[in-house]
């Protein structure tokens, strides 16, 4: 296994991607990378990696902390992640909600 770069995410110092940033078309995969980068060097300061938002998105990816952790650590970029998880396991399509109006 090799780091995707040769520095690691120092979020102890500087910020991770914005949420609304994305790679392979996927929101907050950028951002979800960092924060699992940073944690896995203990760098994370005081973000949370697997919080909320990435529960959500490795659900999208049908995926888990573990197996997304370990993509972004033998990726050589941003967009090995979502092909290495899609490989083992197909993305979920979320469904189009309809709005609901208040009366």
């Amino acid at each position: 296994m090799f780091l995707k770069h040769e520095w690691t995410m120092e979020l102890t110092k500087s910020f991770p991607r914005r949420p609304r940033d994305t790679t392979a078309g996927i929101t907050i995969e950028a951002r979800t990378a960092d924060e699992g980068d940073a944690f896995s060097a203990g760098t994370l300061g005081e973000y949370h990696y697997d919080c909320r938002m990435d529960r959500m998105h490795s659900g999208l990816l049908a995926t888990d902390r573990a197996e997304f952790l370990d993509a972004v650590l033998s990726s050589r970029d941003d967009t090995g992640v979502p092909e290495q998880i899609t490989e083992k396991s197909p993305p979920r399509r979320m469904e189009k909600s309809t709005p609901t109006t208040r009366t």
